[in-house]
This record gives structure tokens, C-alpha cells and sequence, in this order.
């Protein structure tokens, strides 16, 4: 109240100094903080910073001149202006500035003083006042027990209570406040309710804890949480500890099943049973008795043997009792019951049960492994079911009859133990060495008897028909010609090509692909295949087709042949036709006709035409492209420029020629003009 008194008597003080009447049009300096901030507590040794906005409301320009702490002794040394974006600074009307003022807590206690602001502000009188304050703080936390351990108490009782002091030991007001939290948190509580929400130094407050466990023994925590005003030591966390003792009762087994004892067999009638006292408390034995309620009771007898009334078992020990299966006096069935036995812990109930059983089994009376080729093994399945209230047992399978070496069977493991309902499967594997049909008999034999099953399956083999001898028409040299053709299925199991391979002196000018799908072709269907003759040389070539596959003998072969030979070379002639005459200073045009036959195509041809110079001007070769394979006719004009010197009655021989790549020889023509 003192330092809120002395700033709002020096901002009156101050505000004095303000003229009564301002301009309208003259600079104003608000500030949103209102008259006064509060830096808050601030941990002894730690500062706080705090920004100020100054703004610039007024209809002109704000200048401020400085910012500045105001002398307040024992107080202003404490603060300090940081960050100064005002001081010196023209701000315009609408905007604004700011500076921070940081507090330093280097004691404990409230420090206040205020912030001068000098502007053309004339409203204030040119200086701005504001209020800042700040609390430095210390205060110190010190309990005096870092865990507690509550020891054993029994479920449902109190444990003694825990008292913690704790104490101020800093130099300013502690505030805590303590709450308990951890995995058991609901079975500790507070005995009475602390008050620790101001202790001042040098001073202590209690809390006193306590707990009560409820529901099973064994190990409980929790936390002693204490939330306060420290600087490094909030929350202080004190760990509760307890072990929840009560006497606990378990057999082993948990349930005393004697299991399902075939009639064919000679039950072993008797099995132990240990009772074990695995809590944290005597367990005492006041009887037991097999269930004198249950009609099946009469089936079993008890020994108590170790487990004799009024027994104590200490934590950790135990005790064995045996029970009497009387399985020669019962019949099939399930018998089932319980083992009463009555304790501190409460009654107990161990469930004892024991059946009478047979073994009973059915399958398929045939099963038919079908069409498999000759050196293969084919597989057919027998669905095995036990029927019977017993486990299934079974002995080694046995295959006779005329047949018998081309069968097997493989009887998995488990199809022995298979419960009533439950199914296995046997393999019946047949691997043929001869063509037909075959049979031999299974019999399987077990607790269920014997049960004959019909073995049956038929020998196959693959066959296919070849063309004989391929011949390829006559093929030039580097061109190639192409030969489809079908193996044909025609034995008694499918197809399946392994490979088509060319083997032979002249292998390599032969090729070979299928095509369309060449696996498991059916009696009377097609494998369709090419093979393709592209000879490098000339002359005649032969070569073998290589068919593997599930072929008796494992392949066949086919002849190939072709014969090659190169094209007949290009040859060109030419002739020439046109006027008889013509006048001196004239000019006579020819037509030049060339035809080129043979298999080969030429390439680019020249045409040259010769006059005598004396005559008439030479005459530009003309350039003739390639002529292709075959017979080809190509005609081109020759212009001749006759001179004007030339004699009349004088003969003008006109010789062409036509020369080029691809031919062996140049055709060659010739023609006579006379001059008049």
C-alpha cells in the first residue's frame, strides 16, 4: 500500500505541472500499460524483462526526447531501460514505440519506482510518469525424510502414521501444497489435513501420512508430491513404499484331469495334488472333501496324506494329497467333480475330472490317384475322421494285392491323439512302371479296428507325330524363309515340350521358336512351331531338329535341308533416238534410253554424252539413282548446242555412255545428225 500511495502521489504531484488547456491539434503519448506494471516475483539472482508500448494518439508527430528511471532511492537501482526504441525517436501520429524495463532481484522485497518519458507531449507537460514494480524472492524447501517405507500391513488394516516436516529454510515465504499420487495412490491418505500454504522462514509445517490396502497382498506405491514457490526445487517428490500381507490359497495342478482313458487300455488310477500357501500369511487347513453333492463323487476316492486338518503352511511351503481314479468300476463316459477344501482363505474348489473313452475311425472305401505317366508319381488324398470318444491310434499302414509296388502311403503323425470330430490326411502316392489300369488294397487298422480302402490308378505316356523330312524351297544368300509347323499329341498323357533345339554342321543358318503354348497339350491338340533357313553361303545345307520333352526315349529328331544360291548380277544397255538434222546454230535434242535387267539393283548411274568440239559445246553428264532388283527402263534428254561455224553436209557424231556401281560392264550407244 505504501509503494501503490507514494507512485500515485508523485504522478499528482507531476500532473500539476500539465497546462489546463492543449491544443487540439497538438501531440499526445498514451500508454496501454495504464499508470503502473508489476514485473512480478522474481527469483533472487533471476531478472525479468518487461516491454512498454508508448503510442502516438495525438493529431502531430510524438518526439521524444528520453526515457529514463526515475531516481527513487533504494528502490530505482533495481530496475534498468533496455531495448530503448523511443528515446530520440519522432513518432508519427498512429504509431508508435517501445523499450523494455528489466528488474533484477538482487534482494528479497518489493522494489517500485517509476519510468520518465520527456516528449513535446504538452498535455503531460512534457514528462510521462509510470509506476514499476517487482518482488525478489527466496524461499527454500527442506523435508526431512527422502522416502518412507511403511513396512507390512495386512489388507484391510491401517499401517502408523508418518509425520514429514518441513521446513522454510530460504529467506522469503514458502507456499506448498501436497497432494499424493502413483500407481496406489487411493490406498494412502492424508491423516490430517496439511496446511503449508504460507510458512515464513526459519519456520516448519507437518503433513502426516498414512495408508490402508484393500484387495490382494503385494507391493504398493506411491507418491508424496509436494508442489511450491522454489526456484530449483519444485515439486519435491517423497516415494512411499508397503507390502500388503494375506494368507493365499493355489494347487498344482489348478485343476487335477486324469484325461480320457481308452477302454482298451489300463488307466494309470491315481495322480498327486499339492496345495501351496503362496501369500504372505500362514494358510490354515480346516478340512476337505470331495464333493458329496456331485453324483460323480463315488467315482474317485481321497487321501489327505500330508494335508491333514488344523495343517498351518507357512508362506513358501506346501503339503500333497492324492487322488483315486476307480476306472475299472465305470464305464464309458465323462466324470467330472470338484475337490473341496476349506481354509483361512476361504473354501477352495479344485475341479478333478476323469472319462472312459473308444476309438472309432472313417474314411473313403477307394481312392483313385487318376492318369500318371510312366517314371512319375501321382498323389491322391484319404480324409481320416475320428469318430469315437476315444484318441485315435493307429498302426503302420499295410498295401497288398497284385499291384501293390507301384502304391505307397504316407501317414502323417498326427492323425494318432486326433480327438472325436477331428480329421487327418493320408498321401496315397502311385508311381506306374507299366501302361493301364492298376489297384492294390490299404488296410487301416487301430483302437478302431481295421477299415479296407481300394487303391486304383492308370499308366500314361506321351507321344507326339513329327513331319518327316523338312526340305526349304532354294533361298538366296542372306534372305530367309520361314516353315511352320505342329507337333501333334497323340499318346495317352499330355504333352509337355522341354525344348526345341537345332543341332548339325550348318546349325547356325537354321532357327526355331514355337509358337503357341507347347505345355500339357492334349490327346489330338497342336504344339505349333517355325523354324527359319537364312543360308550364308551358297550351296546345300542340313541340319536337325532336336525335340526333348515327356517323350518315351526322352527326344526325337527331324531332318532339315535347304539350298542357297546368289542373284544374277545387273546389267544396263542404251540406245539412242531423235532428229536426223539439224542447222548450224541450232540445237538438236536426243532421247537416251536405258534398261538394266538382272537380280541384283545397280547403283547410281552417270550418263555421259561426247560431240566433237569443233560442232558443237560440250554437253553436262546426267546423273541416273540406283535401279532396283529386276528388269528397269529409265529414259533421259540430251540437248546439243550446234555451233554456228558448222558446215553443212557435215555428219555430227553423238556418243553416250552409261557407267555406275553394281554393274560389270558400261552401256555404251552412238548416233549420227547430219548439219544442212
Amino acid at each position: 500500500m505504501f509503494a501503490r500511495g507514494f507512485l500515485v502521489s508523485l504522478f499528482a504531484a507531476f500532473a500539476l505541472m500539465v497546462p489546463t488547456a492543449a491544443a487540439s491539434s497538438a501531440p499526445h503519448l498514451s500508454l496501454p500499460a495504464g499508470d503502473s506494471t508489476d514485473n512480478g516475483n522474481v527469483y533472487l539472482g533471476d531478472s525479468s524483462v518487461i516491454t512498454v508500448t508508448v503510442n502516438s494518439d495525438g493529431s502531430s508527430p510524438l518526439d521524444i526526447t528520453s526515457v529514463s528511471i526515475y531516481a527513487f532511492p533504494g528502490n530505482s537501482e533495481y530496475f534498468s531501460i533496455e531495448q530503448d526504441n523511443c528515446s530520440g525517436q519522432s513518432v508519427e501520429s498512429g504509431d508508435h514505440c517501445t523499450f523494455q524495463v528489466r528488474f533484477t532481484a538482487s534482494v528479497v522485497g518489493h522494489k517500485f519506482t517509476s519510468v520518465r518519458i520527456d516528449s513535446n507531449d504538452v498535455e503531460s507537460g512534457g514528462m510521462k510518469f509510470f509506476g514499476i514494480s517487482g518482488t525478489g524472492i527466496n524461499p527454500g524447501i527442506d523435508a526431512d525424510a527422502a522416502s518412507h517405507n511403511f513396512g507390512t500391513v495386512q489388507v484391510g488394516e491401517y499401517g502408523t502414521d508418518k509425520t514429514f516436516t518441513i521446513e522454510n529454510d530460504g529467506t522469503s515465504d514458502l507456499n506448498a501444497t501436497a497432494t499424493i499420487t502413483g500407481t496406489d495412490a487411493a490406498e494412502f491418505f492424508f491423516s490430517s489435513q496439511p496446511n503449508c500454504a504460507s510458512v515464513t522462514p526459519d519456520s516448519t509445517c507437518q503433513i502426516i501420512v498414512n495408508l490402508r490396502p484393500l484387495g490382494s497382498a503385494g507391493p504398493r506405491s506411491a507418491n508424496l508430491v509436494i508442489a511450491n514457490n522454489t526456484k530449483n526445487e519444485n515439486p519435491v517428490t517423497i516415494p512411499l513404499t508397503a507390502t500388503a500381507s494375506a494368507p493365499h490359497f493355489t494347487s498344482e495342478p489348478l485343476g487335477l484331469g486324469f484325461g480320457q482313458f481308452d477302454l482298451f487300455d489300463d488307466p494309470p488310477a491315481t495322480r498327486p495334488l499339492t496345495i501351496k500357501s503362496d501369500g504372505t500369511a500362514d494358510l490354515k487347513i480346516n478340512g476337505m472333501v470331495i464333493d458329496p453333492l456331485n453324483s460323480n463323487s463315488n467315482a474317485f476316492t481321497l487321501d489327505q496324506g500330508e494335508c491333514v486338518d488344523d495343517l498351518a503352511i507357512a508362506p513358501g511351503d506346501d503339503c500333497t494329497l492324492n487322488i483315486t481314479f476307480k476306472a475299472g468300476s465305470f464305464g464309458e463316459g465323462s466324470y467330472n467333480t470338484s475337490l473341496l477344501v476349506f481354509t483361512n482363505n476361504g473354501d477352495q474348489s479344485v475341479p478333478v475330472s476323469a472319462a472312459r473313452t473308444s476309438g472309432g475311425m472313417s474314411t473313403d472305401s477307394s481312392a483313385d490317384v487318376g492318369d500318371v505317366e510312366l517314371g512319375q508319381t501321382g498323389s491322391a488324398t484319404l480324409t481320416l475322421t475320428s469318430t469315437g470318444t476315444a484318441p485315435l491310434k493307429m498302426s503302420p499302414p499295410v498295401i497288398d494285392g497284385p499291384d501293390a509296388g507301384m502304391f505307397s502311403v504316407d501317414q502323417p503323425s498326427d492323425c494318432n491323439g486326433l480327438a472325436s470330430g477331428q480329421s487327418c490326411e493320408v498321401t496315397v502316392h502311385f508311381t506306374p512302371t507299366s501302361l493301364a489300369g492298376k489297384q492294390a488294397g490299404l488296410t487301416l487298422s487301430g483302437n478302431f479296428g481295421s477299415t479296407g480302402v481300394l487303391l486304383t490308378g492308370s499308366g500314361t505316356q506321351a507321344f507326339v507325330n513329327v513331319p518327316g523330312d523338312i526340305t526349304f524351297p532354294t533361298t538366296i544368300v542372306g534372305k530367309q524363309v520361314t516353315w511352320d509347323e505342329s507337333l501333334i499329341s497323340n499318346g495317352s498323357a499330355p504333352f509337355s515340350l522341354g525344348s526345341l533345339t537345332i543341332e548339325g554342321a550348318d546349325a547356325s543358318m537354321f532357327s526355331v521358336e514355337t509358337t503357341g503354348s507347347c505345355a500339357s497339350v492334349a490327346h489330338g491338340d497342336e504344339c505349333p512351331y517355325s523354324i527359319t533357313y537364312k543360308p550364308t553361303s551358297t550351296g546345300s545345307h542340313e541340319a536337325q531338329l532336336k525335340i526333348t520333352g515327356n517323350l518315351a526315349g526322352g527326344s526325337r529328331t527331324i531332318p532339315l535341308s535347304g539350298t542357297a544360291r546368289n542373284l544374277t548380277p545387273a546389267k544396263v544397255s542404251l540406245k539412242l533416238t531423235g532428229a536426223k538434222q539439224v542447222k548450224p546454230g541450232k540445237t538438236v535434242t536426243l532421247t537416251a534410253r536405258i534398261s538394266k535387267s538382272g537380280e541384283e539393283q545397280t547403283g547410281d548411274l552417270t550418263l555421259k554424252t561426247v560431240v566433237p568440239k569443233k560442232m558443237a559445246a560440250s554437253v553436262k553428264p546426267v546423273r541416273i539413282p540406283h535401279l532396283g532388283a529386276g528388269n528397269r527402263t529409265v529414259t533421259r534428254k540430251i540437248t546439243i548446242k550446234v555451233r554456228r561455224s558448222a558446215k553443212s553436209g557435215q555428219k555430227l557424231k553423238v556418243e553416250a555412255t552409261v557407267s555406275g556401281g553394281g554393274l560389270n560392264k558400261a552401256g555404251k550407244a552412238g548416233k549420227t545428225v547430219t548439219i544442212r
